[in-house]
């Protein structure tokens, strides 16, 4: 379909892009629903069709799509509109945005920049050092802020480093390479840190807050990050290996070089400020909250994570920058700057599901999928990742787990299934988008720099993306099994519909 818009003139683009998904509503509407299926459902199907192609095509803003259902869901009679608001003010809603206040307030005092040269300046200044350097120092960033967040933290200093290079000697081959490389390691670290941590990307968030929602389950921050660091580390091994050893070597570039650049990052870098020391408490002793969640719930069981980031935030509104002019860490200037669309994308995805679990949809579908019973469900996990992987280079990550969580639980469920089997791996395999420049932003802001090129991101993409699906099934097989109290072939009582819970 892609194909056929792109050959159409501008004026039929846009009427094509916008009418896609009106049309789709309307041929639902016109067709009867399939055998057991109620109206109300048969709809939802169409309206996620509808917001489907928007999310592909991008006819409206990703958030504005994610508006959708407030007015649809009232008009076709499928929720009213307090229902569908309620989605909207989800906790897991208010837990990143208590993290995307966190990111700003690291942004403001240029935290960021120091915590990137400490923590590069511990592995040393050989080439192949350096971009394992970067790759850690992104990932690490990027397991506590947005992806984009990071990778714009990282972009001025890896640019650094790159200029004086290139300023020494442009047209050496080495020092392209060596420019690729590190380019492509903090865009892609920057999607396998967020992989590490609850708050580390909008899917990982959006999943805690559908399991939540539609079985009163809830991930623990902690126990998200025994499987979700180790694939991290895994990951940004991978990422750097493929790099430095298998496409871009970068051997032969003296250490003298990056030595200097680093040298004159750290005589600009000011003393530390006492308004970078209470950023960095407060953040500590919030992600301590996070770490120790389950913990803190089970002395004090109304203060959740979501608590645990607001309190964060407010605590920044509040604490003074210094004791002269009393300026707090965070102002509502700095506030406004916070990435609005995501926390509506969310809603807009936690909506949709809000409305195939009302309508009877999740348990029509499985019912659908106990013709499926027969089939290894270890083959299906490994179908759904690619599936999964597949979707995540044409849309946006948080669009994919939106659209395929809410389905893939119901199907978990339909095969006798614990619903994280398949929903767990999917979320983290929508984080790998590293092939395209449209399939993340971080891919896009290091395309944007002119170094490297789609050839560049398509080959070294491909490969990590499937040691990206090879490591994720080893840790979810490996670590999360035990740690969700995850066994095949049994579906968990928190996962039965009421009728049939003990």
């Amino acid at each position: 379909m892609e194909s056929m818009i792109q050959n159409l003139t501008a004026t039929q683009r846009y009427y094509a892009r916008i009418l896609c998904g009106p049309l789709v509503l309307l041929l639902f509407s016109l067709l009867p629903p399939p055998e057991g299926m109620a109206f109300n459902s048969w709809l939802t199907f169409g309206l996620a069709g509808w917001m489907f192609l928007w999310w592909i095509f991008e006819a409206a803003p990703l958030a504005v799509t994610g508006l959708l259902p407030l007015v649809l869901f009232p008009v076709l009679g499928i929720m009213d509109f307090k229902q569908t608001a309620e989605p909207y003010a989800n906790p897991v809603i208010f837990l990143f945005l208590g993290g995307f206040m966190l990111a700003i307030a690291f942004q403001k005092w240029n935290l960021h920049i120091r915590l990137a040269l400490w923590i590069v300046g511990k592995v040393g200044t050989s080439a192949e050092r350096m971009v394992g350097g970067f790759i850690c120092a992104a990932s690490f960033i990027s397991m506590w802020i947005s992806n984009t967040a990071a990778v714009l933290m990282m972009l001025p200093l890896t640019l650094a480093v790159i200029d004086l290079l290139v300023k020494n000697d442009p047209h050496k081959a080495e020092h392209k390479r060596f420019a690729k490389a590190m380019l492509l390691g903090i865009c892609y670290a920057v999607s396998i840190g967020g992989l590490g941590t609850l708050i580390g990307t909008p899917p990982n968030a959006f999943f805690k807050g559908f399991m939540t929602t539609q079985y009163d389950y809830s991930i623990g921050f902690l126990d998200w990050m025994l499987m979700g660091v180790p694939v991290v580390i895994g990951l940004s091994f991978g990422c750097w290996f493929l790099l430095v050893k298998v496409f871009f070597p970068v051997r032969d570039i003296s250490p003298a070089y990056t030595k200097k650049a680093f040298d004159t990052a750290r005589k600009k870098l000011k003393p530390i400020t006492p308004a970078e020391k209470r950023v960095a408490w407060v953040a500590f002793i919030t992600a301590m909250g996070w770490v120790f969640s389950s913990q803190i719930e089970a002395k004090f069981p109304k203060i959740t994570d979501s608590v645990i980031a607001i309190l964060g935030a407010v605590t920044l509104f509040v604490i003074p920058s210094d004791h002269k002019k009393f300026k707090p860490l965070l102002t509502w200037d700095d506030a406004v700057q916070l990435p609005w669309g995501v926390l509506l994308i969310f809603g807009g995805g936690l909506a949709l599901s809000e409305g195939l679990s009302s309508t009877g949809t999740n348990e029509w579908i499985g019912q659908s999928m106990m013709q499926f019973q027969h089939y290894n469900i270890h083959a299906i996990v490994i179908a759904v990742s690619f599936v999964v992987l597949g979707m995540t280079e044409m849309i946006s990550n948080i669009a994919t787990v939106a659209m395929s969580v809410p389905l893939l639980s119901t199907v978990a469920s339909g095969l006798g299934e614990n619903p994280l089997l398949l929903a767990l791996p999917a979320t983290m395999i929508a984080s790998l988008g590293f092939m395209m420049p449209i399939s993340t932003a971080a891919n896009a802001i290091v395309f944007s720099t002119g170094f490297v090129t789609i050839k560049d991101m398509v080959k070294v993409g491909f490969f990590l993306n499937l040691i990206g699906i090879l490591v994720i099934l080893l840790a979810l097989y490996g670590i999360g099994l035990h740690v969700f109290d995850i066994v095949p072939g049994m579906v968990p009582e928190w996962a039965l519909p009421p009728s049939k819970t003990v």
